[in-house]
């Protein structure tokens, strides 16, 4: 139900550069797009990785910062990908087309 009231993905084909900004009392969420735009659907499975780690560390009485840090062996595991050398290259950002 949240992310349908605030939806963090953007659905465009083409990056979506906007910078979006969520409040609900004292809470804040902001979203900045990396050089590649905004998160997409297909990035669903990670945002839901990240928010994991940063609740496993949240529920250890550990400090959580501002950025999550992870392998990619670590997600593609956790996620039920395979570990092969194009699972590797799909997490990489498109090729620009310039």
């Amino acid at each position: 139900m949240a992310s349908m009231e605030h939806p963090l993905f953007s659905l465009a084909t083409k990056p979506d550069m906007r910078h979006l900004e969520y409040r609900g009392g004292d809470n804040r969420l902001k979203i900045v797009p990396s050089g590649v735009g905004l998160p997409t659907i297909f990035d669903k499975d990670i945002l839901i990785f990240c928010v994991s780690q940063l609740m496993h560390r949240k529920n250890r009485g550990e400090k959580i910062g501002k950025r999550v840090r992870f392998s990619a062996r670590e997600l593609m595991i956790t996620t039920n990908r395979k570990t092969g050398g194009v699972e590797y290259q799909r997490l990489l950002p498109p090729a620009s087309s310039a």
